[in-house]
Protein backbone atom coordinates (compact mmCIF):
# COMPACT_ATOMS: atom_id res chain seq x y z
CA UNK A 1 0.00 0.00 0.00
CA UNK A 2 1.47 3.43 -1.00
CA UNK A 3 0.59 6.90 -0.16
CA UNK A 4 1.12 10.36 -1.83
CA UNK A 5 0.16 13.89 -1.33
CA UNK A 6 -1.77 14.68 -4.39
CA UNK A 7 -1.76 18.58 -2.73
CA UNK A 8 -1.59 19.77 0.79
CA UNK A 9 -4.98 18.66 1.75
CA UNK A 10 -5.41 15.91 -0.15
CA UNK A 11 -3.95 12.81 0.64
CA UNK A 12 -4.13 9.07 -1.39
CA UNK A 13 -3.78 5.64 -0.11
CA UNK A 14 -2.98 3.40 -3.29
CA UNK A 15 -3.44 -0.53 -3.20
CA UNK A 16 -2.06 -2.00 -6.20
CA UNK A 17 -4.27 -5.01 -6.97
CA UNK A 18 -3.52 -7.80 -9.46
CA UNK A 19 -6.29 -8.16 -12.09
CA UNK A 20 -5.22 -11.91 -13.85
CA UNK A 21 -4.56 -10.71 -17.58
CA UNK A 22 -4.79 -7.27 -16.99
CA UNK A 23 -1.74 -6.57 -14.07
CA UNK A 24 -1.97 -4.67 -11.48
CA UNK A 25 -4.64 -2.04 -11.48
CA UNK A 26 -4.72 0.90 -8.34
CA UNK A 27 -7.55 1.06 -5.95
CA UNK A 28 -7.27 4.50 -4.75
CA UNK A 29 -9.08 5.72 -1.23
CA UNK A 30 -8.50 9.78 -0.79
CA UNK A 31 -8.50 12.10 2.46
CA UNK A 32 -9.46 15.34 2.24
CA UNK A 33 -8.25 17.12 5.41
CA UNK A 34 -10.22 20.63 6.15
CA UNK A 35 -12.74 21.75 8.82
CA UNK A 36 -14.97 18.29 8.62
CA UNK A 37 -12.50 15.80 6.69
CA UNK A 38 -13.79 13.46 4.30
CA UNK A 39 -12.63 10.08 3.17
CA UNK A 40 -13.06 8.60 -0.30
CA UNK A 41 -13.85 4.86 -0.15
CA UNK A 42 -12.72 2.63 2.24
CA UNK A 43 -9.80 0.18 0.35
CA UNK A 44 -10.40 -3.36 -0.49
CA UNK A 45 -11.60 -5.72 1.50
CA UNK A 46 -8.55 -8.71 1.71
CA UNK A 47 -6.62 -5.20 2.23
CA UNK A 48 -8.80 -4.19 5.42
CA UNK A 49 -5.97 -3.77 8.17
CA UNK A 50 -3.32 -2.56 6.17
CA UNK A 51 -5.44 -0.04 4.92
CA UNK A 52 -6.68 1.47 8.43
CA UNK A 53 -2.78 1.09 9.39
CA UNK A 54 -2.44 3.52 6.24
CA UNK A 55 -5.12 5.42 7.00
CA UNK A 56 -4.04 5.70 10.82
CA UNK A 57 -0.59 7.26 9.50
CA UNK A 58 -2.94 9.92 7.54
CA UNK A 59 -5.36 10.86 9.98
CA UNK A 60 -6.89 9.71 13.29
CA UNK A 61 -10.29 7.69 12.18
CA UNK A 62 -12.16 9.36 14.90
CA UNK A 63 -11.35 13.03 12.99
CA UNK A 64 -13.25 11.93 10.16
CA UNK A 65 -16.53 13.56 9.17
CA UNK A 66 -17.77 12.67 6.14
CA UNK A 67 -17.04 9.09 3.97
CA UNK A 68 -17.81 9.21 0.61
CA UNK A 69 -18.74 5.65 -1.32
CA UNK A 70 -18.41 6.08 -4.54
CA UNK A 71 -20.02 2.42 -5.19
CA UNK A 72 -20.25 -0.45 -2.93
CA UNK A 73 -18.10 -3.03 -4.77
CA UNK A 74 -15.58 -5.16 -2.12
CA UNK A 75 -12.76 -3.06 -3.14
CA UNK A 76 -14.08 0.49 -2.09
CA UNK A 77 -15.80 -0.85 1.09
CA UNK A 78 -13.12 -2.80 2.63
CA UNK A 79 -13.12 -1.35 6.11
CA UNK A 80 -16.41 0.08 6.18
CA UNK A 81 -17.57 -1.83 9.22
CA UNK A 82 -14.46 -1.07 11.69
CA UNK A 83 -14.58 3.13 10.33
CA UNK A 84 -18.39 3.00 11.42
CA UNK A 85 -18.12 1.16 14.52
CA UNK A 86 -14.64 3.49 15.33
CA UNK A 87 -16.71 6.33 14.74
CA UNK A 88 -20.02 6.56 15.11
CA UNK A 89 -20.86 10.14 14.03
CA UNK A 90 -18.98 9.29 10.82
CA UNK A 91 -21.85 10.41 8.02
CA UNK A 92 -21.57 8.29 4.65
CA UNK A 93 -22.63 9.76 1.29
CA UNK A 94 -23.48 7.10 -1.81
CA UNK A 95 -26.39 6.71 -3.42
CA UNK A 96 -29.56 5.73 -2.26
CA UNK A 97 -29.73 2.34 -3.52
CA UNK A 98 -26.17 1.34 -2.26
CA UNK A 99 -27.65 2.32 1.09
CA UNK A 100 -29.99 0.19 0.88
CA UNK A 101 -28.20 -2.47 -0.33
CA UNK A 102 -25.72 -1.75 2.17
CA UNK A 103 -28.39 -2.49 4.81
CA UNK A 104 -29.77 -5.59 3.10
CA UNK A 105 -26.09 -6.76 3.47
CA UNK A 106 -25.83 -6.13 7.27
CA UNK A 107 -29.06 -7.69 8.02
CA UNK A 108 -27.61 -11.14 6.06
CA UNK A 109 -25.14 -11.11 7.77
CA UNK A 110 -26.50 -10.97 11.47
CA UNK A 111 -29.08 -13.43 10.59
CA UNK A 112 -25.47 -15.97 8.99
CA UNK A 113 -24.13 -15.14 12.53
CA UNK A 114 -27.29 -15.99 14.40
CA UNK A 115 -27.83 -18.84 12.24
CA UNK A 116 -24.17 -19.79 12.97
CA UNK A 117 -24.40 -19.61 16.67
CA UNK A 118 -27.63 -21.44 17.13
CA UNK A 119 -26.21 -24.12 15.26
CA UNK A 120 -23.40 -24.27 17.02
CA UNK A 121 -24.92 -25.40 19.94
CA UNK A 122 -25.87 -28.69 18.23
CA UNK A 123 -22.57 -29.57 16.84
CA UNK A 124 -23.45 -28.31 13.48
CA UNK A 125 -23.18 -25.01 11.52
CA UNK A 126 -25.36 -23.49 8.91
CA UNK A 127 -24.23 -20.20 6.90
CA UNK A 128 -28.12 -20.05 5.45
Amino acid sequence: METYQASSDIDVITTPFPVPGLGCVAINAFVLKGKEPLLVDTGPVVHRAEFMATLRSIIDPAELRWLWLTHTDPDHIGSLAQLMSENPRLRVVTARSRIEFLQRSRRRRAQRRLSAQTSTRSNTCSMA
